[in-house]
């Protein structure tokens, strides 16, 4: 499903904010 994926993706950007990640 499209939707999984979806939500998938939105809980490794919200892990991804959740660190002090400021390599860019």
């Amino acid at each position: 499903s499209q939707m999984v994926r979806m939500l998938d993706i939105l809980a490794e950007y919200l892990k991804y904010r959740q660190f002090p990640f400021q390599r860019l």
